[in-house]
């Protein structure tokens, strides 16, 4: 059977380089986005639609799989109930805008769990999901590095408070499934050189976590968390729970040490 994979968001910052680099990697990819797409690559699938409406995922994976693999990268910064949902246009490396009234729960929530739901091994293998997640969704680990991330978030406005509690949510359901070999990729700041608006904020992350602040992680690379991905959903991988910026950073590197080694 022909390795598929379906991406949720595959269109936007993050899913467009999934995409790119699974494509590279052998992989058809089915992707579900607003935005749709002509297809115009020879192993891409669009199909223009809305996750969060009922019954939208379910429809794609009766539709096009079976699948081997899922990736869940559809999310705001800010939702459509926060108010400043606008704002997605200028912090939005691809201008995504949520719909007025949307919440976290219908973005991030609603979407990734009817993913998870119509998904599932065959065979007695477990389905690769990969979920892109946030560094700071692990401000509430008591025992993570990130100590001092619950103090701040206890101060922080009430959009990020949502934000995270739906990131949170998601992990949870991959983390305890037994349907799916959940990779959660926790990237901080995701940035690439060719949005250079973005740089001065690039550089005060990466200093303010060189110099130890502990609740900052430091900022990845589009490409990374994309090879990351690829190399996570592969049949060989044993890639599994809860990946920060260190092990992201390592999958990447193995994926290039593959590629060097291949004929």
């Amino acid at each position: 059977m022909a390795r598929r994979v379906l991406i949720l968001g595959g269109t936007g910052f993050v899913g467009s380089e999934i995409c790119r680099r699974a494509e590279a990697a052998g992989w058809e990819c089915v992707l579900l986005s607003r935005r749709g797409g002509s297809g115009g690559a020879a192993k891409q699938t669009h199909v223009a639609g809305d996750a969060t409406q009922p019954g939208v995922v379910e429809a794609v994976v009766k539709e096009h799989g079976p699948f081997s693999a899922a990736v869940h990268c559809i999310g705001a910064l800010l939702d459509g109930s926060s108010g400043l949902r606008y704002a997605n246009l200028v912090v939005s490396a691809s201008r995504s805008l949520p719909m007025a009234g949307q919440s976290y729960v219908d973005i991030t929530e609603n979407t990734a769990l009817a993913l998870l739901r119509a998904s599932g091994g065959s065979g007695g293998t477990l389905m690769p999901f990969v979920f892109v997640s946030a560094a700071e969704a692990g401000w509430a680990d008591e025992d993570a590095m990130m100590w001092g991330g619950a103090t701040i978030e206890r101060w922080s406005p009430r959009w990020l408070k949502r934000y995270l509690s739906s990131k949170r949510t998601v992990e949870a359901a991959l983390l305890n499934s037994t349907g799916v070999r959940p990779v959660i990729l926790r990237p901080s700041f995701v940035w690439n050189w060719c949005k250079l608006d973005v740089l001065p904020l690039v550089a005060l992350f990466t200093l303010l976590n060189a110099l130890g602040v502990p609740f900052i992680d430091r900022p990845v690379r589009v490409e990374t968390i994309a090879a990351a991905a690829v190399t996570a959903i592969d049949s060989s991988s044993e890639a599994s729970g809860v990946l920060r910026h260190i092990e992201m950073n390592q999958l990447a590197d193995s994926s290039c040490v593959k590629a060097a080694k291949a004929p």
